[in-house]
């Protein structure tokens, strides 16, 4: 583990966190899944353990996110 913060900057458990954080924003923006369902889908103990460190994470929840960012960028998009 000490050589991984090393190289990354960061503990493991930073890295695989924002990771984690990284694949429920792509999540909400481009599929249908639910936030419990995302919560689930990252292994998650808890829905409000992901919309707490969601939120930590970015400042809003993913909710929020979604409502925000939902397939914004979607060139499929008619």
């Amino acid at each position: 583990m000490e050589l991984f913060s090393k190289e990354k900057g960061q503990s493991i458990q930073k890295y695989i966190s924002a990771r984690k954080i990284d694949a429920a924003k792509n999540m909400l923006q481009y599929s249908d899944y639910s936030v419990t369902q995302i919560a689930a889908i990252l292994a998650y103990s808890s829905v409000s353990h992901f919309i707490s460190s969601f939120k930590k994470a970015t400042g809003m929840t993913p909710r929020d996110f979604s409502l925000k960012n939902f397939r914004k960028h979607d060139r499929w998009k008619g």
